[in-house]
């Protein structure tokens, strides 16, 4: 895979949100723009992140335990601090493909925030390295039928 900077390859911007945000509105952000992670911004600082899996998860374990009235009122109520992830794994944008890569296969995670001098300028996912990785696929395919003048 490209020894390219994750810089020239992650999604910026990127739309982050404050840790005050209610879930519902978390949900509603990840839904309209079709995104399953939301990193969580306060004061300019990378606080958490947030997954879509996190708000479904959190209304599930609400459900069980609370009847429907009580569940609806607590839901309202509960905010991206409640759920987000706060140990954030980040990585610098001068970072290589390679390096984000390795890192998002050892700590199993699908997509990581780009920072430059720990300040939020992207995010990288899964869907951006099987991208990149297909446009070179077809690269080199396209330079090795011309190397063998097909």
């Amino acid at each position: 895979m490209s020894e390219g900077l994750v810089k020239e390859s992650m999604t910026s911007p990127v739309t982050s949100i404050s840790s005050d945000t209610s879930l519902s509105e978390a949900r509603k952000i990840m839904t309209a723009k079709n995104i399953r992670r939301l990193p969580v911004v306060d004061n300019d600082a990378l606080v958490g992140i947030v997954s879509f899996t996190d708000v479904l998860q959190a209304k599930l374990a609400k459900s069980t335990t609370m009847d429907i009235l009580d569940l609806s009122q607590q839901v309202l109520t509960m905010q991206v601090a409640d759920v987000m992830s706060k140990q954030v794994i980040s990585i610098e944008q001068t970072a290589t493909i390679a390096e984000v890569a390795a890192i998002m296969l050892e700590k199993k995670i699908s997509g990581v925030p780009v920072t430059d001098n720990g300040k939020l300028v992207g995010m990288i996912t899964e869907s951006d390295l099987f991208r990149l990785l297909a446009i070179e696929g077809r690269y080199l395919s396209i330079h090795q039928q011309h190397l063998h003048g097909h």
